[in-house]
């Protein structure tokens, strides 16, 4: 059976469409809204996007939250995205705006093995093949992200994506919260699987 479960910023209510009046159940798909979606079919679980802009507050303060609030709600209607996002076979990206990937840093970067009891599968790779590294071997129980999917063009805008976006939140003395270090192990070879 085929389970769509929306985890955050997507819905699957039914939009009019604009041109002809009609009903447009898939508008949820290409909102620009960040939105991360969990499907689940024959016992696989698949994270369809986990996007993520300084629109969504991290922490539910809506203080955090720019003018005019997502598509035009008010901020205060916001919720802030959760914690850790569910156990997956594999998250799927389907483009390479923030609304599809700017969630990865925040869940799978090198910095949120600690936080979220998970290591980027760059860095599980880097410290099994390191023999000085009993730390790391005494956690063998330790959760692993699961693979990343997407195109190589996904990717390679996808990583340029969120460069450009910590730049400009760093910028304007914003924290963006998560680092560079993030971003390159999100985005290592290891952790994608192109399509």
């Amino acid at each position: 059976m085929l389970r769509v479960t929306p985890i955050y910023g997507s819905s699957l209510a039914t939009t009019k469409n604009s041109k002809d009046g009609t009903d447009d159940p898939l508008e949820w798909i290409s909102s620009p809204t960040p939105s991360c979606t969990l499907v689940e079919y024959a016992g696989m679980k698949l994270l369809l996007n986990a996007g993520w802009d300084e629109t969504l507050p991290l922490d539910g303060n809506s203080n955090k939250i720019r003018e005019g609030g997502i598509q035009g709600n008010k901020p205060e209607e916001a919720t802030a995205i959760p914690d850790d996002l569910p156990d997956v076979d594999a998250v799927l990206i389907t483009d390479s705006t923030l609304s599809s990937l700017g969630g990865l840093p925040l869940y799978f970067g090198a910095s949120k093995n600690k936080k979220r009891g998970r290591s980027p599968r760059s860095l599980s790779a880097l410290h099994s093949n390191n023999k000085q590294s009993n730390e790391f071997d005494g956690q063998k129980k330790k959760k692993r992200n699961p693979p990343f999917l997407a195109t190589y063009p996904t990717v390679k805008m996808g990583q340029m994506t969120m460069y450009d976006h910590h730049a400009s939140l760093s910028l304007d003395g914003t924290n963006p919260g998560y680092t560079l270090e993030d971003v390159d192990a999100v985005f290592s070879n290891r952790s994608f699987c192109t399509l």
